[in-house]
């Protein structure tokens, strides 16, 4: 809906001033209005999951008291206008699951107020702004499934108040920062899956003890999977999959008795022994395990009794 705030005058309403408009969902079809352009009190502007088409125009600029903007699930097309920078007062900028395409314009950086910055399913690409790390007050920061290329920029570990980072798919390469794991310790979602990030996983990993959710299958990690991940007790969910792991499988993955689901699967030098872990999670066996099950005479092998292949 369209909702109006006012200024009031012996409790009559007058000079109503247009600041919210809500039309998430309702069939629009078409191209952004040129109309709203004028809106310039804007505070909110919903219209996601349409099919709104054609890009996002220049003049979005205009709208400079905006604090939220959620143009997602749509098929707008084109670039972001690097206009979108003179918007200081977002706080809010959802453009995921659109066709987007070309770099995230720099001056997205500038947005200081910026707390959740949508973007994953596009057709973006470039690579991850070194800037990134302007953008201090990101609590959400979604990228995924797009075209960037390069390698994780040590800057995205300033963003201290991240609390969901989701970079999947990206084509990204090079080892893994490990100023992230140092600072980033409010992350309670890391995804990282589905790229060509190589390296070890360091023992600083234990340092991250929000985590709930830890995604980094299907990438090139290699060594040992460090001891201390047993010090991350609120995970629900950890999948590393597909990777080059080695090595023994840790004994304190034992402590952590809220994990729901373990992938290890497509690690054929992990070796170890989870019947400690499935001692400690049988109460609760409603999830599922899948460390690979390795039967060859010349390869690790992995004893679990409460895992499925």
């Amino acid at each position: 809906g369209v909702h109006c705030r006012g200024s009031h005058g012996d409790e009559t309403m007058f000079n109503n001033v247009l600041y919210d408009i809500n039309l998430q969902s309702v069939n629009l079809v078409g191209r952004l209005a040129p109309e709203i352009l004028f809106l310039s009190n804007l505070i909110e502007l919903d219209v996601s999951e349409n099919t709104i088409v054609g890009s996002i125009p220049s003049e979005i600029g205009l709208l400079d008291q905006m604090e939220i903007l959620e143009l997602q699930v749509n098929l707008i097309s084109g670039r972001i206008p690097s206009e979108i920078g003179r918007i200081t007062e977002l706080r809010m900028l959802d453009l995921a699951v659109n066709e987007l395409e070309g770099s995230l314009p720099v001056q997205v950086t500038s947005l200081s107020f910026l707390e959740y910055l949508y973007a994953e399913k596009n057709a973006l690409t470039g690579s991850i702004l070194s800037e990134i790390g302007l953008l201090g007050n990101l609590r959400h920061l979604l990228l995924g499934e797009n075209f960037f290329g390069g390698t994780l920029p040590t800057e995205i570990s300033e963003l201290t108040l991240l609390e969901y980072l989701d970079l999947r798919a990206l084509g990204l390469d090079g080892t893994i920062p490990v100023q992230i794991y140092r600072t980033m310790t409010n992350l309670e979602t890391l995804i990282l899956q589905d790229n060509r990030l190589s390296g070890r996983i360091p023992s600083m990993l234990g340092t991250m003890t929000s985590l709930l959710n830890l995604g980094m299958q299907n990438n090139s990690l290699d060594g040992n999977i460090p001891s201390e991940i047993g010090l991350l007790t609120k995970l629900t969910f950890m999948n590393l999959a597909v990777n080059s792991l080695s090595g023994s499988i840790p004994s304190t993955l034992a402590n952590l008795s809220n994990l729901g689901t373990l992938y290890l699967h497509h690690n054929l030098k992990l070796c170890g022994n989870l019947q400690q872990f499935c001692q400690v999670t049988a109460p609760s066996i409603d999830f599922i395990v899948l460390p690979q099950l390795n039967r060859s005479a010349d390869i690790c092998t992995i004893t679990c009794g409460c895992c499925f292949n």
